[in-house]
């Protein structure tokens, strides 16, 4: 038995829209969404193999169906007029649904001049899953003294998540850096030096901010 968790759900219409998701025996509440609100569902959806959730507004009807080849994020849905935007995960054991998000606003290099630029790359750590940034494998971010990267990405967790930021040239078995969020942490914005040469400006919330990229749900 598996589950699709559906976490939220939001639309990229001007007008506001009634929906209801159904998966097998289990069928949500309708729920209207104003231009720009985000329904926190948080609800686990049970399957075999196989799981088709159906999204209904009105006589509109639309369905996505999770494959073991989809990945394990997010996916825009067509229904009638507008997108509905679903952020999920696919999990053996349902989603304790307590989830918040770290968010990478920036990384910084403070390099000597004398350095050449360093390529790096990060990796979140929660319930024994393991996501990279940037996500395509073997791919990094090259930063000379004195560049940042506007990363804008967030990363969900459940329970607490690890954070480390890794030097792609070095071949070493351990990260530049890292640090630790918690579903208790203060919700907040900082700026944390990993190294000597790199800081990472983060926060912990419990939406994602607008305009940052959902990477994944982990």
């Amino acid at each position: 038995m598996k589950h699709l968790n559906v976490y939220s759900v939001s639309h990229a219409g001007t007008e506001p829209l009634t929906l209801t998701l159904e998966a097998g025996a289990t069928t949500t509440q309708p729920q209207t969404l104003a231009k720009g609100e985000s329904w926190k569902v948080r609800k686990a959806f049970a399957f075999e193999d196989e799981c088709t959730l159906t999204l209904t507004s009105g006589s509109d009807k639309a369905t996505f169906t999770w494959k073991d080849a989809t990945p394990h994020t997010s996916a825009g849905v067509a229904l009638g007029s507008t997108t509905v935007q679903l952020i999920f995960s696919v999990t053996e054991s349902p989603a304790r649904f307590d989830e918040r998000y770290v968010n990478i606003h920036a990384i910084r290099c403070e390099a000597s001049e004398e350095m050449d630029a360093t390529e790096v790359y990060m990796i979140v750590k929660s319930g024994g899953n393991e996501v990279r940034f940037p996500n395509a494998k073997d791919s990094f971010v090259r930063l000379d003294n004195g560049q940042s990267l506007e990363a804008h990405v967030s990363f969900p967790f459940e329970g607490d998540a690890t954070v480390e930021l890794w030097d792609e040239d070095t071949g070493e078995d351990d990260p530049l850096g890292t640090f630790d969020v918690a579903a208790l942490t203060e919700l907040s914005r900082a700026e944390l030096r990993m190294d000597a040469f790199f800081k990472v400006d983060y926060s912990v919330t419990e939406e994602i901010p607008a305009g940052f990229q959902h990477v994944a749900a982990v």
